[in-house]
């Protein structure tokens, strides 16, 4: 997978992954999977697909359907959470990636994804950040 980003030299590559859980899951048997069983599948992999840090928010009740902002803003259906996957660089990404090692951890982090992630209705992108807080001071 070829990945484009800035040439910042103090920018690393960042994924978000906005998902959704699978039909027949409640809110708890869904996050239960997702800390236990698949976080610690994703740190026994993470050296492997060159991952420098992996972070998961989990959404909660009463917020993720918050009316004030679904009306105000025509929002879509609410995500269960979101994952955040860091490594150093672009090209950390695709030399661990293009490894062996690499590429059979991204196909069992997949494969485990099935049992509890309606891959159709969640959606992942790279991202560049943007800092604004906290304000640099000087």
């Amino acid at each position: 997978m070829q990945v484009r980003i800035s040439q910042r030299a103090d920018l690393v590559l960042k994924l978000i992954y906005c998902i959704r859980r699978k039909d027949g899951l409640d809110r708890a048997q869904f996050q239960k999977i997702w800390r236990e069983e698949h976080g610690a599948l994703a740190l026994q992999l993470a050296e492997d697909m060159g991952m420098v840090r992996y972070v998961q928010s989990h959404t909660f009740e009463p917020f993720t359907a918050e009316p004030s902002f679904d009306e105000t803003r025509d929002l879509a259906q609410d995500f269960d959470g979101v994952s955040e996957c860091w490594w150093e660089s672009s090209d950390a990404f695709q030399a661990a990636m293009a490894t062996p090692e690499g590429e059979a951890a991204a196909a069992a982090m997949q494969a485990d994804e099935r049992r509890f992630i309606d891959h159709d209705r969640s959606t992942m992108f790279f991202v560049e950040e943007n800092e604004l807080l906290p304000l640099a001071t000087g």
